[in-house]
């Protein structure tokens, strides 16, 4: 009983883990405005919106939930804005779910006085997980995990823009590529650096 309790809470904190990782490599990103500002130059934002900063500014405000959509954007832009921000705040509200789960069997193995093993185990695990993930959409089109993530997160048409909307001239696609990209690689690095950790843990728990 006691095994299987134990290998349970590992698989779970496992998958808690692997969440947590991916949350905190998007948090940096995501708030960053110096990456946003290397996009902007990238991109030529700043030729077809002087006021780009500014505006990022304001739309991050609006995601963060401490402010209101900038008024020079159009209905339909405001109203795809107002989708991203429920997701976002579904994902944030979704990370603090994991790491109470994570602390919760953290408890659990420590009540089964598995602690150490189990929670290097679960790193391990989560962190493999996630290498095998970001190996997988490496060798994906982008354009085809881009129109595959909308579609399954927004209601058809409505993530759809021209290029002189000004969303498009802010965040062109080549931003949301970069983008992810940074946030890729900065899952793979903190996944690399734990399951690194872990292992040389576990070596001192066997």
């Amino acid at each position: 009983m006691n095994n299987a309790l134990r290998y349970a809470t590992v698989t779970v904190l496992a998958v808690s883990l692997a969440f947590l990782i991916v949350a905190a490599s998007f948090t940096s990103v995501f708030l960053d405005q110096g990456i946003y500002r290397a996009e902007f130059a990238k991109t030529g934002a700043y030729e077809r919106a002087p006021d780009a900063d500014s505006l990022n500014s304001e739309v991050l405000d609006y995601l963060k939930g401490n402010g209101n959509i900038p008024m020079d954007f159009s209905e339909r832009e405001k109203s795809h804005l107002a989708d991203v921000k429920q997701l976002i705040r579904a994902f944030f509200v979704s990370a603090l779910g994991a790491a109470a789960v994570a602390i919760a069997a953290s408890v659990t193995l420590a009540l089964l006085r598995r602690l150490l093993a189990g929670f290097t185990a679960a790193t391990i695990l989560g962190s493999l997980f996630i290498l095998l993930a970001m190996g997988v959409l490496w060798i994906l089109p982008f354009g085809w995990v881009f129109d595959n993530f909308h579609l399954s997160l927004f209601q058809p048409g409505t993530y759809l823009f021209e290029e002189s909307d000004l969303l498009i001239k802010l965040y062109p696609a080549q931003f949301f590529q970069d983008f992810a990209m940074i946030i890729a690689l900065r899952t793979a690095v903190l996944s690399g650096v734990l399951l690194v950790v872990a292992v040389l843990l576990r070596s001192f728990v066997r």
